[in-house]
């Protein structure tokens, strides 16, 4: 899958909220190695152990975390029904403040 295959599986152009989608970390050519996806798994583990409120309405949460803890909560709250947009502005790069590969890793590995 491309770059442009997966940023349009995240924000498709049919999703209310795809407008703000970033495609920042789509462009950006990676592929996500072990480590990566370890630490994305880590992730994914901790959002399950975490409480996440069902969706109400037309409700919105904010999840303000570091990169693949981010994803992974915004995921397990798709699962109560909520629609996760990935508005991380941000991209790989041995100079990048954040590490961004296990976040890469889940947003490829999800799609």
């Amino acid at each position: 899958m491309n770059a442009e295959q997966l940023y349009n599986v995240w924000a498709p152009d049919s999703a209310h909220w795809s407008p703000w989608a970033k495609p920042v970390l789509f462009a950006a050519p990676y592929a996500s190695g072990d480590e990566d996806r370890a630490k994305w798994a880590a992730a994914r583990e901790r959002a399950r152990a975490s409480w996440t409120p069902p969706r109400a309405g037309e409700a919105a949460l904010v999840i303000d975390l570091d990169g693949p803890d981010a994803l992974a909560l915004a995921l397990e709250c798709a699962r109560h029904g909520y629609r996760p947009v990935p508005l991380f502005n941000s991209c790989p790069s041995g100079r990048a403040v954040l590490d961004n590969g296990p976040l890469r890793a889940g947003l490829e590995l999800l799609r």
